[in-house]
Order: structure tokens, then sequence, then C-alpha cells
């Protein structure tokens, strides 16, 4: 699309409907698009079904409730969610309201999602009540082979797209910020704090990895589970939880980090694990599909993936990445094809070319 050629975006009303603002994936990504339709003469809007951090199973109904009613009210053109209970609410009360045009997300493993929800997703899916689902890596979308082909067949790749990195802050100064010690190896967790990401393992490797200290990025349930592990552990001196990080400090970071740990339990992305290949920092990441599809480029990466979930082969992979002089240099030559393969460019020309369908 050139400059002079109008979008079919122009004048259309678009909500953003997200579960939580949590600082992730999701709320990067919804801020990038929403900055594209912007550029494009959409009206964007944001609600968020969860507006604090904690909910009660009654206070929740109730939420989804009040966001049903306000989503059939505002009645936009179209409707662009990232996760199931949103994209419920999209299917339901947008459609009763008027909106034609659901855009799913699949940004949740389908086999993690909470039951009652995946269930009422896959059945709304499978009826056509989304116009498209969308999977950002191939992965995801073979977690719906199983799935009806009513819903599969609705199911399109959009890659995630990340501008290449900017640096502001030197190593000394990024550290200094935060109060975190220059000169000893660092293992950067950039993840909400919760039992998908798994940040108990590295913290239980800490005791095999004398000196290293973990900065951990992020908030999230599972703060204080994660303290009490370190304390009985007694490496609780060398944790750094930063709390949310806004992303040019945490981009900033990746360049001062040694390693960047990524211990997910399941992933449909890894968002955080390509930003930092992006800026050349090595990755250690768990041995799962996701995040072998996108930590690899032509079959070649310098990510190390681990297969089990325990203490021991983190703390070996780690010792051994971090006894390895050329990994560095060897990662931040990939990352130059990393960034051609999730370039934000593309991701942008893959939703372009979905607009230009929805409204030819």
């Amino acid at each position: 699309m050139t400059a002079s050629t109008p979008s079919p975006m122009t004048g259309k009303s678009v909500l953003f409907l997200i579960n939580q603002d949590l600082g992730g994936g999701v709320e990067y990504l919804a801020g990038v698009l929403g900055s594209d339709l912007k550029r494009r003469g959409a009206l964007c809007s944001t609600r968020i079904i969860y507006p604090e951090t904690l909910y009660t199973g009654a206070a929740k109904l109730r939420q989804i409730v009040r966001k049903a009613v306000a989503v059939a009210k505002a009645a936009p053109d179209v409707i662009i969610t990232f996760q199931p209970t949103a994209s419920a609410i999209a299917a339901v009360a947008g459609r009763l309201g008027g909106c034609k045009f659901v855009i799913a997300h699949q940004s949740n493993s389908p086999v993690k999602s909470h039951a009652l929800v995946r269930r009422l997703d896959k059945l709304l899916g499978t009826a056509g009540a989304y116009t498209v689902s969308i999977a950002n890596s191939r992965a995801t979308m073979h977690e719906f082979d199983t799935y009806p082909r009513t819903y599969r067949d609705k199911i399109r790749l959009i890659e995630h797209g990340i501008p290449p990195p900017s640096f502001v802050l030197s190593p000394r100064d990024v550290l200094a910020k935060f109060a975190i010690p220059c000169g000893v190896p660092l293992l950067l967790m950039a993840a909400r704090l919760d039992q998908q990401k798994g940040q108990c393992v590295i913290v239980s490797a800490l005791p095999k990895l004398p000196g290293a200290r973990l900065v951990m990025a992020g908030t999230g349930p599972n703060k204080d589970n994660l303290i009490a592990l370190a304390k009985s552990l007694g490496v609780e001196d060398r944790l750094h939880f930063l709390g949310h990080v806004g992303r040019q400090d945490l981009t900033d970071l990746y360049r001062a980090a040694t390693l960047l740990v990524f211990p997910s339990v399941w992933e449909t992305f890894g968002l955080a694990a390509v930003e930092a290949a992006m800026t050349g920092l090595p990755v250690i990441a768990s041995n799962i599909p996701a995040l072998h599809e996108v930590l690899t480029c032509d079959g070649k990466t310098t990510a190390r993936f681990v297969a089990d979930r325990n203490a021991e082969d983190w703390a070996r992979a780690i010792s051994e990445s971090l006894a390895d002089a050329t990994l560095r240099p060897r990662a931040e030559a990939f990352a130059i094809q990393i960034q051609d393969k999730y370039s934000e460019r593309r991701m942008i020309e893959g939703y372009e070319a979905l607009y230009a369908e929805l409204f030819p």
C-alpha cells in the first residue's frame, strides 16, 4: 500500500479487548497494532476486562458481564482480542452489538487455558463467531490440529514483528539505574512472575552458580513464592526484582546482561526471548516447540535448549554457556538474522493484507 492509497481501515472504529495490562507481549502487540491503525485513520480504543490484579471468581464474573455490556454498547466495526476470555466476550457481546468483524489472537496454549473458557472458545470458533484467528507461530497453529475444520480454517499465521534494538544507556549506566552490580555474571529474566514462566527452576539453580545474580524484570502473583524459595536456599541476596520495566530500559538491560534465561513451561511465541536474541544476548530456553521455532533461522541457532525442568540441568547449561568465550560473538552475529526474520515491517504487511481482505 502506497502513501497515496487510502487504507481500508480509515474511519473504522476498532476496539482492542485484553484481559489485563501486565506489560507483556500481549500489551506490546496491542500497542503496535493500535499505533499502526491510528496512522491509517482508524478510531481505536482499548478496554481491559480485569483492570485490577486480584479478583475472586464472583468478581471476575461481574467484570466479564460489565465488559460485555460495554462492548455491546460500543458497537465497533472491528474487535481485536488477545486471550480466550476476551475472544468469547467479543464473539457474543460484540456480535449482539452489531460488530461484524472479530479478530481473535491465539496467544494462549489451548491446553493451558481454563477448561471452561477454552471449551467456549472452541465452540464459538467452530460456529464461525470469529472472522479470523491469528496464530503468531507455526507451533501455535499445530496446537489446534485436533480442532474441527471449521475452526482451523479461520486460523491465519502472522508472526510477531519487533523493531530493531536501539540503545540509550550504556551497560554500566543501566545497571546503576537499577542498583545491579557490574562485573559479575547477570542472568536476566523478562517475564510475568507466574508458574508458566518457570522462574523457580532458575532460583533453584542459583546455589550451583556461585557469583551469578538473577535479575527479574516483570510483575506477577508468584513473587512472594520466589522470595521464599530464595531465602530457603540462601540466595536471596543475589536476586534483583525490578518490577515492571519499560521497553527502552529492558532493551538496554539485554545488552548489559550476560545471558537471558527463559524457562517457560509453555509459550505461543516468546517475545522476550526474540527481543533478547535481536540484541545479541545469548539465550538459554526451555526445549519447547515455539521457542525452537522463533529462535531458529534457516536451521541454525545460537540458543541453548534445556529439555528437563530440574535445577541441575539448568545450572549445567548456564555454567557451560558462561564458560564459552565464543558464545556472545556468535549470538551478536546471529542477531542480524533474527532481526530480519521478525521485522516489524513483515508483521505490518501481514495485517495490511488482512485488512484489505476484510474491507475490500
